[in-house]
């Protein structure tokens, strides 16, 4: 896990070098028993390993210490701690190689304590050995220094030793056990000493491996041993070099790569160690190899004379005089390898080298004519385009300008555009190598070069702002050469664009451009930078070079141009950024001994550039120009003030647009720096400034001026209101273009002091009557007036709202709706929210129809173009535009229908949901059922509702989809048929859907929709024909719902409200039929009474087979015991049957009529039978009039009231209580 605040956290070092250091100084207070401890936490826990080097270096040197004292008495312990150490496998991690390497130093030094005979220390030296095979070079390295010191103490073991290095020097197949072998034998030879060269017959051995031409590992290990035994040696292996130099030439032109690389490297290190005495002694070697007819000996001289580069400088300048004349020699040579050999030298990475090499090569291609040197120029050019080291194309820039030099102008005028287009190349390094060629051009070229400046000056000036680094200090270097070369020259070429480069918007051009002017006006003025310390304050310069400085300024640059340089130099002195600061503050500390006068001096011109600057679209420039006006104002104080009022006086009139708005700016920088006692008597001047400045033709000065309002109103308070906003309101009741300047003004002044100005200019807008100009006024006012137009909003509707209701002219009319739209997007914070929504609430609800309207008009502008969050309101909104489609008023309640579409469009979808309880409880308290409500019967009066209630009904939750889904029947029952049409399907697909989802939503919700769905059957059966399958098919499944009882009995009120509008009935009742014999008692109940339903609602559909079938299952109830609700099931079906009674006749006789048995189910039979509905007959209608049976069920009725069974009784008095009801004859006597 990553701590997060851990990430920035320096590396706390020091602390753990503190401990390191503290384990050294303590070594010698450290008992034999704490000893281990230590190196376990040195090399287990990996304190030896640290990822800091100062620390592992310190905990090295505790280590060593600790050893060199306490070793002898632990020595056991320790060396077995370390071979186990060694032992081990481990990862190869950089941590592991360094913990590696310091446990091989410390087994060598704890080695040291052993004695000469002691037995361990062949298994030491052989433990060291093997360690050679790690593929780490700074483990081979240690071992190497480990090796040395032991091998003194094991003389005798010292050849064979050898042997098995030199072995695995030349046989062994890993690259990395032959590099170790190599190291080894250097650390073996280091301490046998120099003698062990010639005792073990080193040279001779390496000699013969180099013969070996079926493998090349022995080749390349010699090369290995000659490289680890220089660099180990040093100086010592001079004498041997003699004998090694002609194994170099041999193998510098091997047929494998990997041995010639390893040849190089070798000869690389060998160089780099000779003496003075060395190179004496290889030289003449070397130089008679370039006479050699072989060309592979040829060019492995070359090759080493190459490697000279690696010498110090000072055997380098012994050498070079004699080896570049030998080297031009075989640039011509015939093949073309050798010639490519000594090309590279002359693009040597080392500085001397290059120098004394492009010198003499210049002169030589000079002398002899470039036909002698046909592939130079070419090859030097392609260096320049090389990605490979920055050293070799900066040779390459420097000879290749010696030898330009060398052939002439014509030559140089023929390769100058290409030189100049690769100076621009999109490569970086290109770019680099070709500027470095411009800046050695100059100085070779001298006076010759001085035609060609205008041509470089602009690569040179792109170079300095270039993204990488190297190309710009090139492109420095460049500037510099032309600056100190050709000094007159520059001051028309260079100074302009370096001029520019002071304020570019890139901190290394200002600076570059900073430095080169600052260079240049040394060099034309005869004085020097200063090298003290800067300091903020002046340092005096003696005043009589100061004077001359000026006057050699004034008359190379000319005054004008001297005082535009000297104000940049100034200005520039506040930049923001450090480096660029300082060094403008040491240039002008060097030229400019009275900062004071020399600013007075400098003052227009200084103002010009600070009007400029601080107008300017970059914000270092305006910065830097804020800077340098606090400063001058700060220091000079009174004394310039007046002066600098006087001049931006006359600048404010300028035609200049940019300088008219540095104007407003500088005031306001002014203001901020300068004390009231400074500013005295200066006051009207500003205020007249500024005051015409708001007026001003160009917005970008007017913006300025405002911002300046805003700062004279922070500091002189209400006298900058009392002499500018009523100039600005008497030019707004002007005609003509000055009232529309004057407005535009306001809207500035207003932008940044919206809480001071506007409650001035409220009452002259919002007079009654209002006109259109002020109208218009108050939009463009309101969109900057801010949190300032909340406390001011009663106010403005009021005004607007009147002159709506009361104006009737078509203009005024239209700046209205423009102004609102402006007014009601303006509002922008909470408090101006709630005064709206408060206002527009009261106003829908007043009782002049008249401000209903408008109340509904002005919510839904504010809907159109509001994006403040309004949802806290939308229940108000919901419930009062609900009530308002009930109005009376034609007007009204069209317009609240609007409002409310406008309302809905404007709320996501995905936040509709909140408001589904709402919208039902209005409607459902809205007009009643079957009593229209003449806002939903306007043509898409229901339109609005139609977003709200879909999303309840589909993404809602559970609430909120019942309450959806009664909201549809509440509409359906007040909504004319023509105006609910259109919404039928978007309605009932739906709810269909989601009924038949049976086990995903409570019952509630399916019971809602069923209520929905069977008021839409009642009432607009016509426009859901379409879904009667679906219906059909919803309700059946409905109806056996496991879940509710409640769900089951809808469906069958709804089954049957469907069924009286099918012609086919019977198929229903045969499935219904069905259902009854295979489900539950209690959803076999439910299936009955929907059973009964169909038949009671179709009956004049139903079949004489569909009967007998239903009959069939009422007689079949009569053979078992059912609970009471299937009885009263069945007793509905027979009762709806009750219009076929020679079908029922044999039902009746069998189990109604007296001496029948007494059974729940004739009793709940006879109750349902006697029981009215709406079917019923006026007089002798039911069942057991038709049949003549009255009289016999009555006794049975009265033979049942005492019955002992309160399931049979208590039903059996309630046909007895609808008995009394009946005017029968037949049953006279039996009350």
């Amino acid at each position: 896990m990553v701590i997060a605040s851990s990430l920035d956290r320096t590396d706390p070092w020091p602390a753990r070098l503190a401990v390191a250091q503290t384990l050294e100084n303590l070594s010698p207070t450290f008992t034999p028993d704490e000893i281990e401890p230590l190196f376990q936490f040195l090399v287990k826990d990996q304190a030896l390993g640290d990822r800091s080097p100062e620390v592992r270096r310190g905990m090295l040197n505790a280590a060593t210490t600790i050893i060199d004292l306490h070793g002898a008495e632990r020595l056991a312990v320790l060396i077995s701690f370390f071979e186990n150490h060694l032992a081990q496998p481990s990862p190869a991690t950089e941590t592991d190689d360094q913990i590696k390497e310091a446990v091989i130093i410390l087994f060598g030094r704890v080695a040291r304590h052993l004695d000469s005979s002691d037995s361990r220390i062949p298994t030491i030296v052989d433990r060291l050995v093997e360690a050679l095979k790690t593929p780490s070079e700074q483990v081979q390295i240690a071992v190497s220094d480990c090796l040395s010191p032991l091998v003194q103490l094991m003389r005798p073991r010292l050849a064979s030793l050898v042997d098995q290095l030199l072995d695995d020097l030349f046989n062994s197949a890993k690259y990395g056990t032959r590099r170790g072998a190599a190291y080894g034998l250097a650390g073996v030879l280091k301490g046998a000493g120099i003698s062990g060269m010639k005792e073990f017959n080193v040279i001779a051995r390496l000699r013969t491996a180099t013969e070996d031409k079926k493998r090349y590992e022995p080749r390349q290990g010699v090369m290995f041993a000659f490289e680890t035994l220089s660099s180990t040696l040093g100086r010592l292996f001079e004498p041997y070099i003699t004998y090694v130099l002609p194994l170099l030439l041999s193998l510098f032109g091997d047929g494998t790569p990997d041995v010639r690389e390893a040849t190089q490297d070798a000869a690389r290190v060998i160089m780099g160690n000779l003496s003075a005495y060395g190179v004496k002694l290889i030289l003449p070697t070397l130089l008679e190899g370039l006479d050699e007819k072989q060309w592979r000996t040829k060019k492995g001289s070359i090759e080493l004379l190459g490697m000279m580069a690696y010498c110090s400088p000072r055997q380098l300048s012994i050498s070079l005089p004699i080896v570049i004349p030998r080297l031009t020699g075989v640039l011509t040579d015939s093949h073309a390898q050798v010639r490519t050999a000594a090309n590279k030298i002359l693009v040597d990475p080392v500085p001397e080298a290059r120098a004394t090499a492009a010198k003499a090569l210049g002169t030589l291609v000079e002398r002899l004519g470039e036909i002698h040197f046909p592939d130079l120029v070419p090859h030097l050019l392609r260096t320049l385009k090389t990605d490979t080291s920055g050293v070799d194309r900066q040779g390459a820039a420097q000879g290749l300008s010696e030898v330009l030099s060398g052939l002439g102008m014509e030559r140089l005028e023929g390769l100058l555009p290409d030189i100049i287009a690769n100076a621009q190349s999109p490569r970086p390094t290109v770019r680099e190598g070709f500027m470095s060629l411009l800046v050695f051009l100059p100085a070779t070229f001298g006076t010759r070069f001085q035609p060609h400046l205008p041509k470089i000056i602009s690569p040179i000036l792109s170079g300095l702002s270039d993204t990488e680094d190297y190309v710009r200090e090139a492109a420095m270097r460049a500037g510099r050469m032309v600056v100190n070369n050709y000094s007159t020259k520059a001051i028309d070429l260079l100074l302009p664009e370096l001029e520019q480069g002071m304020f570019d918007p890139g901190w290394r051009i200002r600076q570059a451009s900073v430095t080169l002017v600052g260079e240049l006006l040394f060099k034309v003025s005869g004085i020097t930078a200063k090298t003290s310390d800067l300091d903020e304050e002046e340092d005096v310069v003696e005043a009589t070079t100061a004077e001359s400085s000026r006057r050699a300024l004034a008359e190379v640059l000319g005054t004008e141009r001297r005082d535009r340089i000297l104000s940049a130099l100034y200005i520039v002195r506040q930049d923001g950024v450090v480096v660029v600061r300082q060094t403008s503050i040491q240039i002008w500390k060097a030229l400019v001994n009275n900062t004071p006068r020399t600013v007075r001096e400098l003052l227009p011109e200084l103002l010009n550039q600070l009007v400029l600057l601080i107008s300017s679209d970059e914000i270092e420039q305006q910065e830097t120009a804020v800077r340098t006006i606090g400063e001058v104002t700060r220091k000079l104080g009174e004394k310039i003030l007046a002066a600098i009022m006087s001049n931006l006086q006359d600048k404010s009139s300028s035609p200049d647009a940019r300088t008219r708005e540095g104007v407003c700016l500088m005031i306001c920088e002014i203001m901020e720096s300068t004390t009231d006692s400074q500013r005295e008597g200066h006051e009207d001047k500003i205020i007249s400034i500024v005051r015409a400045s708001l007026v001003d033709d160009e917005s970008n000065v007017r913006t300025a001026a405002a911002k300046a309002f805003d700062v004279l109103q922070e500091h002189l308070g209400a006298l900058a209101i009392d002499q500018t906003i009523p100039t600005l309101l008497e030019a707004l009741r002007q005609p003509g273009k000055g009232s529309g300047t004057a407005l535009e003004a306001l809207r500035e002044v207003m932008s940044v002091r919206a809480s001071t100005v506007f409650p001035v200019l409220i009452p002259t807008l919002t007079a009654l009557p209002m006109t259109v100009f002020n109208i218009r006024a108050l939009g463009s006012l309101v969109t900057v007036a801010g949190n300032a137009l909340s406390r001011r909003l009663t106010a403005i509707l009021n005004a607007l709202v009147k002159t709506w209701e009361d104006e009737t002219d078509e203009e005024l009319h239209e700046a209205l709706e423009e102004t609102l739209h402006s007014l009601l997007a303006s509002i922008g914070d909470p408090e101006g929210l709630n005064t709206l929504m408060l206002t527009l609430l009261g106003w829908v609800k007043n009782d002049s129809p008249k401000r209903r309207v408008s109340g509904c008009r002005f919510f839904t502008v504010f809907c159109e173009v509001s994006e403040m969050d309004s949802s806290l309101y939308r229940v108000d909104w919901v419930r009062q535009l609900v009530s308002s489609l009930e109005d009376s008023q034609v007007e009204v309640h069209t317009a609240a229908w609007e409002t409310f579409d406008a309302f809905v469009k404007s709320i996501p979808k995905d936040e509709l949901e909140p408001l589904v309880v709402p919208l039902r409880r209005s409607i459902e308290s809205t007009g009643g059922p079957g009593q229209t409500v003449a806002g939903f019967s306007l043509p898409k009066g229901v339109a609005p509702t139609v977003p709200i209630i879909i999303a309840g009904l589909t993404t809602g939750s559970n609430e909120q989809r019942e309450q959806a889904a009664y909201a549809i029947g509440d509409l359906v029952e007040r909504t004319e048929e023509s105006a609910i049409k259109p919404f039928v399907v978007p309605f009932t697909g739906p709810l269909i859907r989601v009924a038949t989802q049976a086990t995903t939503y409570p019952p509630a919700v399916k019971t809602a929709i069923l209520t929905a769905l069977t008021a839409m059957l009642t009432h607009i059966p016509a426009f859901v024909k379409p879904f009667f399958p679906q219906l059909q098919r919803t309700f059946v499944k409905s109806a056996s719902d496991p879940a509710s009882v409640a769900v089951r009995n809808k469906a069958a009120e709804a089954l049957g409200s469907l069924m009286r509008h099918q012609p086919r009935v019977d198929p229903v009742i045969t499935e219904l039929i069905m259902g009854v014999k295979g489900a539950d008692q209690a959803v076999a109940s439910s299936l009955v009474r929907a059973l009964a339903s169909v038949i009671k609602s179709a009956s004049q559909n139903v079949g004489d087979k569909a009967r007998e079938s239903c009959l069939e299952l009422a007689s079949d109830a009569f053979k078992e015991i059912h609970g009471e609700t299937y009885t009263q099931a069945i007793g509905e079906l027979v009762a709806s049957l009750s219009d076929s009674p020679e079908l029922l006749r044999p039902l009746v006789v069998s189990h109604l009529v007296a001496g029948t048995p007494q059974t729940m189910l004739g009793a709940h039979i006879t109750v349902a039978v006697l029981t009215p509905n709406e079917n019923t007959d006026a007089v002798g209608s039911n069942l057991f009039q038709k049949l003549s049976l009255l009289r016999n069920v009555a006794q049975k009725v009265f033979e049942s009231i005492g019955n002992e069974k309160p399931n049979i009784a208590r039903p059996s008095r309630e046909a007895r209580d609808l008995l009394r009801t009946l005017d029968d004859e037949s049953l006279d006597g039996l009350f």
